[in-house]
């Protein structure tokens, strides 16, 4: 006998539940707990930093010469460069932020 395609549904909801609430609990923590998410999102944004720093910017202007790209790089480079700049120092400060912030601990009552 074979089974019917709400049951079926059913138990493929449930197991996207308890696989959604298993990589919620490993990526973000215990409910309100900001420790584990904020080192995710300094990690994010010193990544971020690295691949937006603004020293990559002369050798995407190599790599795409001859291209609209490269026209538009060789146009605008200072604002571009100006830009780049700017996210890559606010990138960096709330990156180190993010990681240093310690995660406040609750007296006990």
């Amino acid at each position: 006998m074979r089974k019917s395609t709400n049951s079926v549904m059913r138990a493929d909801f449930r197991k996207m539940g308890k696989m959604t609430a298993f990589l919620r609990k490993k990526l973000v923590g215990k409910s309100g707990e900001k420790g584990r998410r904020s080192t995710v999102k300094g990690y994010l944004l010193l990544f971020s930093a690295i691949i937006f720093c603004p020293c990559h910017l002369p050798l995407l202007l190599l790599l795409a010469g001859g291209t609209v790209l490269g026209g538009v790089l060789s146009e605008y480079f200072i604002p571009i460069f100006g830009g780049l700049l700017l996210y890559f120092v606010l990138a960096i400060a709330y990156g180190l932020r993010f990681l240093r912030e310690q995660p406040e601990e609750k007296s006990p009552s």
